[in-house]
């Protein structure tokens, strides 16, 4: 693993907190392609987010709920190819082989959450709709950028992108999914967006083998501050029907559009942190803010 700090300035008009001085690029080692996904831990269990999770856990914080999010709860199974964006992220370290979601924005790259790539020696990458099936392409991921504000304490800038070994080839089981240039200044409050992964049935509930999805209602970041303290770079969405990313893998995409058709999507969120106390208590969930971060991600694909 090597580390490079590359030092860049990146602002943006929308959103006034986004300055991005610098990038850290990771060389990750190439990923095993076969794994036991029994055997894989949730993110939160590697050692480099110790602190974060004592961060967020009473009485420590505001926020006594707070807990990273790494699966969905009250979700619909996906049929296949539904979210065809959508991939597997398995990294590992000397401790072990930890679980999150990606989502692809070209045949190169994918974007998931820093969180997911701090700290790993390799991650390799599946599309796979069902554990017990298989998956039908994998990579490794060549390497991780993040940027060098990102905060592991309060998961600020938490947003990462992961070039691939092995270009996807498109089709209609594996695909790319657009970014919101359009909607750079939309916060998207009262919105209903939707986020997918492999998810629990309930707090107390097994994962699921079949990827799961659900629809969540964006709130405002006012409403959202009163139980977590949060930037602009952060969105929220409520919970409060039952339904959480609580099944949605850490680090995969949060997106407005058709869930039942591949047109005119568009990724707005990155699944960031939920509720310590549990999935199903109404607690709002946290994504990175994908609009303030547009320049960024163009200037890192373009150039590495």
């Amino acid at each position: 693993m090597q580390l490079l700090l590359i030092c860049l300035i990146f602002t943006s008009s929308a959103f006034a907190e986004v300055h991005i001085s610098s990038t850290i690029k990771v060389d990750l080692q190439p990923g095993p392609v076969d794994i036991d996904f029994d055997s894989v831990k949730s993110i939160w269990e590697a050692p480099h987010l110790r602190h974060a999770y004592e961060r967020y856990s009473p009485p420590n914080a505001k926020r006594p709920l707070a807990n990273p999010a790494s699966r969905i709860i009250g979700g619909s199974p996906a049929a296949p190819g539904q979210f065809p964006f959508h991939v597997l992220f398995i990294g590992s370290d000397d401790f072990g082989s930890y679980w999150c979601g990606a989502s692809f924005l070209s045949p190169n790259w994918l974007l998931n959450a820093a969180h997911c790539v701090v700290g790993l020696q390799r991650a390799t990458v599946y599309s796979i709709d069902d554990l017990s099936i298989g998956y039908r392409w994998s990579s490794s991921v060549i390497s991780a950028i993040y940027a060098g504000e990102y905060d592991p304490y309060t998961l600020f800038y938490d947003i990462a992108l992961n070039k691939i070994s092995n270009p996807a080839q498109f089709s209609d089981y594996i695909n790319y999914i657009q970014l919101p240039r359009g909607n750079v200044n939309n916060t998207f409050t009262g919105y209903n967006a939707h986020v997918q992964g492999f998810g629990l049935m309930s707090d107390s509930g097994e994962v699921s083998d079949v990827l799961q999805y659900t629809t969540l209602p964006i709130i405002s970041n006012a409403e959202c501050a009163e139980v977590f303290e949060i930037n602009s770079l952060i969105m929220c969405a409520s919970t409060t029907s039952g339904q959480s990313t609580c099944s949605g893998d850490s680090g995969g995409g949060l997106f407005v559009g058709n869930v039942h058709s591949h047109v005119n999507r568009e990724i707005i969120g990155i699944v960031s942190f939920g509720a310590y106390a549990g999935c199903t208590l109404g607690y709002p969930v946290g994504f990175t803010r994908v609009t303030g971060f547009i320049d960024w991600i163009d200037f890192i694909m373009a150039n590495y």
